[in-house]
């Protein structure tokens, strides 16, 4: 017991350790994937385990209510598993694991503080707390110029339910010790998301059915692999470009987590190349040539690089044709009409914004304005799809405003990260920061390729910004706390 709880000084409550949390999140993994082999083998009997493993989770409801930031560390592990996590709620009979663990955090966080969390948010970083709001905001008003109200409410209903995060993350996170869990848990869920990717390759098919169609899911009779999300390969290849590169970073900078950094960092760069996505590939290689520029003066730099180099040597080899055929039809249109299709969302977009500046043309209606009969001259159009292009849906679909409060909430959230890698006082809080901007950089790059407004990993990421900052001015202080009743 004393390897997994240890007494505070001064008080009669136990604390859980660190080494503790590991032991408690390794359970929970270890039980997660069994659960879904289970399941997934079809065997009955081992079903019935899997449902008796579902109602020892009900029976555990109250623990989390009584520690909610337990359910926000399985809300960001399960953030880019939402299959995974699909298989294991299963038995529970939860068509949305995320959104179950969502409400469940926010219960819990209301039981215990009311609503004292989230002044956290608002007090220590509130530009980026203000420019959410107003983002928000601009959503909302939109829906009042859309063509279809339907579509538009439906948007920012999905739009309300991931800004939750931000203000769940940045108001639970509130000493390093959380700050390291939510960091091993984003690590650790890519790692496993990675193996998945790699079992898909090996197999031949995918173990999880992507919410995309098998035309979009794969490349010349070559699987896309999602790993262990519903999302598209795309949007998978960037949550697993999004935990590599913070683990490429931790295990370059600090030694302390290099059991859980290395093994990801080899296993999702590898796997990254397997989904075949050419701008999830390129983003890696240039955030690898910037970590190697921001390094070039730290001990040890040289055995690092010649490492790299000797592992791109043993891995290329073993890359399928596939991927070198896809990286190829980067000039080449006719062999890939995806990149002409891109051009024509932009062409579109930029005279929508044009047209409507001020209002937008509603949350979520860029579809339906892409099938016009205006446009039906514009090359690349073939089904109605929204816009892949964050920076331009925004202003696009809710107004110049909307444009600038998302661009404004970026770019806060990055000098968030960054002010803290350079003026914390503790080495964990600055390189901690410092993998966070890292990767943050990694979601700020791929935000120009997808559609998606509800990428859960990006919000979790401003939460981190809010959260970081909070706990620098803790230490500047003095009175950096060691955590809540939670």
């Amino acid at each position: 017991m004393s390897e997994v709880l240890r007494l505070k000084a001064g008080e009669g409550s136990p604390e859980p350790s660190i080494r503790g949390w590991l032991i408690a999140v390794s359970l929970v993994l270890f039980a997660a994937v069994a659960v879904s082999l289970v399941i997934l083998s079809g065997n009955s009997e081992m079903a019935l385990m899997g449902a008796a493993g579902a109602a020892g989770a009900i029976v555990a409801a109250p623990f989390f209510l009584k520690r909610p930031f337990l359910g926000l560390l399985a809300l960001v592990f399960f953030a880019q598993l939402n299959a995974l996590a699909l298989v294991v709620f299963s038995a529970l009979s939860i068509d949305s694991p995320i959104k179950f663990l969502a409400v469940l955090t926010l219960g819990a966080a209301l039981y215990q503080y009311r609503l004292r969390f989230i002044n956290r948010s608002l007090t220590n970083e509130p530009y980026i707390a203000r420019f959410v709001i107003v983002l928000t905001g601009a959503l909302m008003i939109s829906v009042l110029f859309a063509r279809s109200t339907h579509m538009a409410t439906d948007e920012v209903r999905r739009f309300l339910a991931v800004v939750l995060i931000v203000f769940l993350v940045s108001g639970l996170t509130t000493d390093k010790k959380r700050l390291e869990l939510i960091v091993l848990a984003i690590v650790v869920s890519t790692l496993v998301s990675a193996l998945f990717v790699l079992y898909d390759w090996g197999a031949g098919g995918a173990t999880f059915s992507s919410q995309l169609s098998d035309q979009r899911s794969s490349w010349q009779d070559t699987v896309r692999s999602s790993g262990g999300s519903l999302e598209g390969a795309t949007m998978a290849a960037t949550m697993l470009l999004c935990g590599t590169s913070l683990a490429i970073c931790l295990a370059a900078r600090a030694s302390r987590w290099r059991l859980y950094t290395v093994p990801t960092a080899l296993i999702g760069t590898f796997a990254i190349a397997l989904t075949l996505t050419r701008s999830a590939t390129v983003t890696l290689v240039l955030l690898l040539t910037w970590l190697a520029w921001r390094m070039r003066r730290q001990k040890g730099i040289v055995f690092m690089v010649v490492g790299v180099i000797v592992t791109g040597t043993i891995m290329l080899p073993l890359l399928p044709d596939a991927f070198w055929d896809k990286i190829s039809t980067l000039t080449e249109t006719q062999r890939d009409s995806t990149l002409l299709r891109r051009l024509s969302y932009h062409i579109i977009g930029l005279d929508l914004l044009l047209k409507y500046p001020l209002t937008g043309i509603g949350a979520g209606n860029f579809p339906i304005f892409y099938g016009d009969f205006e446009y039906r001259f514009i090359p690349g159009r073939y089904d109605l799809r929204p816009l892949h292009n964050q920076y331009l849906q925004y202003p696009v679909e809710s107004g110049l405003l909307a444009g600038m409060a998302y661009v404004g909430m970026l770019f806060s959230s990055f000098l968030s990260f960054r002010y803290t890698s350079i003026h914390a006082r503790s080495e964990e809080l600055r390189v901690l920061s410092e993998g966070l901007m890292f990767s943050f950089v990694s979601i700020i790059v791929q935000m120009f390729y997808l559609s998606s407004k509800f990428n859960k990993y990006l919000w979790v990421y401003i939460g981190l910004a809010i959260a970081v900052r909070a706990l620098l001015n803790d230490e500047e202080r003095g009175s950096a706390p060691n955590g809540s009743r939670d």
